[in-house]
């Protein structure tokens, strides 16, 4: 019997047990990256899918918050318009009758004491003063109402864009300024010559409809892209 080559058989059984260790180690390598490549690829779908979660509730509140917020500018510019156009077409109760004048106060923001006065003013005085308390209650009512906006727009403000926050608050600023001119022109500190009345009927029913545009555009256009994303989810 030859003798065995012990030193060869050792060398060729390093190199398979070599072999065998690396296509294992290979394997297990492989292996691991895999699921290490799977795992941080279902977070980075959890993340995505987190942000435009947030991205859809934060659109969701801008829908339902921009409404309310034009519907309450809207209001208090009308009643401002509603107040500096009515100055000059206002009832002469000098020329009613009694029961004319009834009918008028039934439906006049007066209250009952002011009422009462009226009634007892001679004829010539009536109108005048009728005339300067329901400008009164017409202010008070307008001033509440841009108050309620301007409120409801730093309120919500977090959740409308920039662009059209400043565009809101520019508006509602330029009906303010108006109401506090005319106040300020019946108080005596401002000159009528420099009465807002008609810039403002001027100015205001014009830059009201270009918002209203620009409003619109952006709420039918963000809501057709909200309702895309929906219905892909």
């Amino acid at each position: 019997m030859q003798g065995v080559d012990w030193v060869a058989l050792a060398g060729t059984a390093i190199v398979a047990g070599g072999a065998g260790a690396w296509g294992f180690a290979k394997l297990f390598g492989e292996k691991w990256i895999e699921d290490r490549f799977a795992s941080r690829l279902e977070l980075l779908k959890a993340r995505v899918s987190q942000t435009l979660d947030r991205t859809t509730t934060l659109n969701q509140r801008e829908f339902e918050a921009l409404p309310e917020a034009w519907a309450k500018v809207h209001m208090a510019f009308a009643h401002v318009h509603d107040l500096l156009s009515r100055i000059r077409a206002r009832p002469n109760l000098d020329q009613y009758t009694e029961v004319m004048m009834e009918e008028q106060l039934e439906n006049s923001p007066l209250s009952e004491w002011e009422k009462v006065v009226l009634r007892q003013l001679p004829t010539g005085q009536r109108t005048a003063f009728y005339h300067e308390r329901s400008v009164h209650h017409e202010h008070y009512v307008a001033s509440d109402k841009i108050a309620e906006a301007v409120g409801f727009l730093y309120q919500h403000g977090i959740l409308i864009r920039p662009e059209i926050f400043e565009r809101l608050e520019d508006f509602i600023r330029f009906v303010e300024k108006a109401l506090i001119d005319f106040k300020r022109i019946r108080d005596g500190d401002q000159p009528l010559s420099d009465n807002p009345s008609e810039t403002f009927r001027q100015e205001g029913m014009e830059r009201r409809k270009v918002l209203e545009q620009f409003l619109r555009d952006h709420y039918w256009s963000a809501n057709a892209l909200h309702l895309e994303d929906l219905s892909r989810s």
